[in-house]
C-alpha cells in the first residue's frame, strides 16, 4: 500500500482547514495547508507533499468536462520548492 518507508501529506487550501468538524477530517487523512511555510517544513521532515496544481479557480471555471483550464501564471511557486 503506497511507498514503503515514504510519507506523504496531500496538500490542500487552507479554507479548508476553517470549516467546523472538517478540519479534523483532512487532519485525519494526512492533509495538510498548501501554503509555502507548512511544504519547507514536510521537506525539512522528509515528508513528501502531494500538490495538485489548480485548484478552487480552476474548479469555479470549468465549463464542460471537455475542456480544462489551468491559472497558473502567477502561481509558480510550487515548481521553485520542487526544484
Amino acid at each position: 500500500k503506497g511507498l514503503p518507508g515514504c510519507k506523504c501529506f496531500g496538500c490542500i487550501t487552507s479554507i479548508c482547514f476553517s470549516i467546523p468538524l472538517m478540519k479534523h477530517v483532512y487532519t485525519w487523512v494526512n492533509a495538510v495547508s498548501v501554503d509555502k511555510k507548512t511544504i519547507l517544513n514536510m521537506i525539512k521532515q522528509r515528508i513528501s507533499p502531494v500538490i495538485c496544481p489548480g485548484g478552487v479557480q480552476e474548479v469555479t471555471y470549468l465549463k464542460n468536462d471537455k475542456e480544462v483550464v489551468l491559472y497558473l501564471k502567477k502561481r509558480l511557486g510550487f515548481i521553485k520548492l520542487g526544484l
